[in-house]
């Protein structure tokens, strides 16, 4: 949940490195973080 509390994206290569990962903050309407969400 380190994207949660900071805010900031993660964005990275898979162990295998044939995937990118991105892990970004999911905001509300008032801009405030809810939680977090990924995409391979």
């Amino acid at each position: 949940m380190g994207v949660a509390n900071t805010g900031m994206p993660v964005l990275e290569v898979d162990k295998e490195g044939d995937q990118f990962e991105v892990e970004m903050p999911l905001k509300d309407i008032a801009d405030d973080t809810v939680g977090a969400t990924g995409f391979v």
